[in-house]
């Protein structure tokens, strides 16, 4: 589940620590089954997030990573759609962007950038993502892509 999302990490951190305070003794058997029986819940929950908001587990990621906290329903529409169309944009062959090994050269990894900076710049709702925070969101989909690239993943054969 978190190799589809990396956002999920803290479903990781909640298990680690339920077996962490089991180990220690601060938990008895029972209540460390209680946890682990909530985290197995929330953890199906959040596999159907995808499903019920429509969107792919890349979408989702995606979305994730672009959101910022007290969306209106308005503005998570144009945060998906931006993932959305990053996500067609960037994967699209005829573009030649995420093109094999982009992220060894600095001219391929400029032409990245600078397609998030453009694609996000036409999608993000502009009151509510200032300068600062555009500035966070590209990056931090940029480092996204960058990631997938280092790992074999996330460019066109």
């Amino acid at each position: 589940m978190l190799a589809q999302n990396k956002t999920r990490g803290s479903f990781l951190a909640n298990f680690q620590q339920v077996i962490d305070d089991y180990n220690s003794g601060s938990l008895s058997i029972e209540e460390a089954y209680e946890a682990l029986i909530r985290q197995a819940e929330a953890l199906n929950e959040e596999q159907q997030r995808a499903a019920k908001n429509e969107m792919t587990e890349a979408e989702q990621e995606l979305f994730d990573l672009l959101k910022k906290e007290k969306l209106t329903k308005e503005e998570e529409k144009s945060v998906k759609l931006a993932a959305q169309t990053l996500l067609e944009k960037l994967f699209d062959a005829k573009n030649k962007i995420l093109i094999q090994e982009w992220h060894k050269e600095k001219t391929t990894q400029e032409k990245v950038r600078w397609e998030i900076q453009q694609i996000l710049g036409q999608h993000l709702p502009e009151p509510g993502y200032n300068r600062l925070v555009f500035s966070q969101k590209v990056d931090v989909t940029f480092q996204h892509f960058y990631g997938l690239a280092q790992m074999g993943l996330g460019f066109v054969a």
